[in-house]
């Protein structure tokens, strides 16, 4: 099977073209399921605009990401055994608690992002990404959430958690928040993507925590697994996982 990069370059269009490009879309689907849903293959949640949050006791397929990346629903999961971003979840909140965080964290400009959750226009409520390593290797999901965890406002949701799932970014209404404080809703997820794993990670090492290792493997417990969703039944509490699929 030819790679990206074996594909011969033709100018115009054509099948080559057509076959460049198909290949391209797979990688940048496979990296980002390995980003942020490698592991799962015990089910995930699901949902709909303006319905709630469902359990689907299946695998993490590709044509479930693309549809997400497209905005037909929104897809979330628990946090992969090893992560590469820590996300802080912001409801409500005041720039103030914002800019503390970031403070907080010692994060310099080029080591996190801004994202808009889907009630962003209604409540401002938005997603602090911050890439994160231990000694040079991604941590282990605990080791990341006792690092952060022990420096932020301990009101804060901090993720992604093993037994919360998280929705998963570039989806509907998730954009990156620019300088200028607007969303860039004209960049597509594959450019997102680009300017997230453009960042300088967070030394995890760097802060003032202990960790008590060995972690254990968080493997989910879905009997209590907890759904991230908002404020709403639709947009924001943590509630039970929906016992039926």
């Amino acid at each position: 099977m030819l790679t990206a990069t074996e594909v011969p370059v033709v100018y115009g269009y054509g099948p080559l073209v057509d076959l460049s490009i198909r290949l391209e879309n797979e990688c940048r689907m496979k990296e980002f399921k390995n980003l942020f849903a490698k592991t799962w293959d015990k089910g995930y949640i699901l949902q709909h605009p303006d319905r709630d949050w469902r359990f689907r006791g299946k695998p993490v397929s590709d044509p479930l990401l693309r549809a997400h990346l497209r905005g037909q629903y929104w897809v979330g999961v628990p946090a992969n055994w090893r992560v590469q971003f820590a996300v802080v979840d912001f409801d409500r909140p005041t720039e103030h608690v914002i800019q503390t965080t970031i403070e907080r964290l010692k994060l310099s400009k080029g080591q996190y992002l801004l994202m808009t959750s889907p009630s962003w226009w209604d409540k401002r409520s938005c997603h602090l990404y911050i890439p994160v390593e231990y000694k040079g290797k991604p941590p282990t999901c605990n080791l990341s959430l006792a690092a952060i965890g022990a420096v932020i406002d301990p009101r804060l949701e901090l993720y992604p958690q093993p037994k919360k799932c998280f929705r998963l970014p570039f989806g509907r209404k998730q954009f990156i928040i620019g300088e200028d404080g607007f969303p860039q809703g004209w960049l597509d997820w594959k450019a997102a993507l680009d300017e997230l794993l453009g960042l300088d990670p967070l030394p995890l090492e760097t802060l003032p925590f202990s960790p008590e290792l060995p972690f254990p493997d968080p493997t989910p417990d879905y009997s209590s697994c907890l759904l991230y969703t908002s404020p709403s039944p639709r947009d924001g509490l943590l509630s039970r996982m929906p016992s039926s699929a």
